[in-house]
């Protein structure tokens, strides 16, 4: 039975629904990725995955929206952190930024 075939939930509910499973789903994928040990853990790699998936979606929505310059924030944020991350090779420029955009760990 999909979700909206569900009588007894709300639409809102629904959509709660939806949205918990896409999360699921990306720390599943996440948690794949980054439990490989045949792999080295690349966080810059990561957050350049992020950065670009925020950058496409403020490719889909109003540039003037508060979504919009939420994400821009964010996009410029994860690019100070990559920058220095590359730079310094160490991971001090992530509690950097998290300190700098008030964001919790």
């Amino acid at each position: 039975m999909s979700l909206s075939e569900n009588a007894n939930l709300s639409p809102d509910a629904i959509e709660k629904r939806k949205n918990e499973i896409l999360w699921d789903a990306l720390e599943r994928a996440l948690d794949d990725v980054l439990q490989d040990r045949e792999h080295k853990a690349n966080a810059i790699l990561v957050f350049k995955h992020v950065q670009a998936a925020f950058t496409k979606r403020m490719g889909r929505i109003d540039p003037w929206s508060t979504e919009h310059k939420t994400l821009e924030g964010y996009v410029n944020a994860l690019d100070v952190m990559i920058l220095t991350m590359e730079d310094s090779d160490d991971h001090s420029a992530v509690n950097i930024v998290i300190s700098n955009t008030g964001a919790q760990p």
